[in-house]
């Protein structure tokens, strides 16, 4: 298990790319902030892993009553101690994550990452 802090809105391309998804559910936002805050709290898991530092952590939809299974998937990245995300979508869209969307969105985190890096956690 690896602790982590969320940094649910560095990356604007992934709050951008929620708005699209707020309008059909509305509890959307509630729905990620309780599974960040329970992230924080037990931190990543292995199986959880992708791979390249992403991590796919399922999201139940309050809004259609659909559990973590069929719900949504948020892929976050871990950089140090953070835990990033970075993009979202509908287990009903894909299985899986297209890798060219998937490979497009963590170039543009790591480029975000290099200019300007997550601040370190203060004790």
């Amino acid at each position: 298990m690896i602790k982590c802090r969320i940094c649910f809105d560095y990356f604007p391309t992934f709050i951008e790319s929620l708005t699209r998804y707020l309008q059909e559910h509305p509890h959307l936002k509630d729905d990620l902030r309780l599974a960040m805050e329970q992230l924080e709290g037990r931190g990543f898991i292995q199986r959880e892993a992708v791979g390249m530092g992403v991590y796919k952590i399922r999201i139940p939809l309050r809004d259609q009553n659909i559990g973590a299974r069929g719900g949504g998937r948020l892929l976050l990245f871990r950089h140090g101690e953070f835990g990033i995300p970075f993009l979202f979508y509908l287990k009903s869209e894909f299985k899986i994550a297209p890798e060219d969307l998937l490979r497009s969105r963590l170039t543009e985190l790591r480029a975000q990452i290099d200019q300007q890096p997550p601040l370190p956690l203060s004790d």
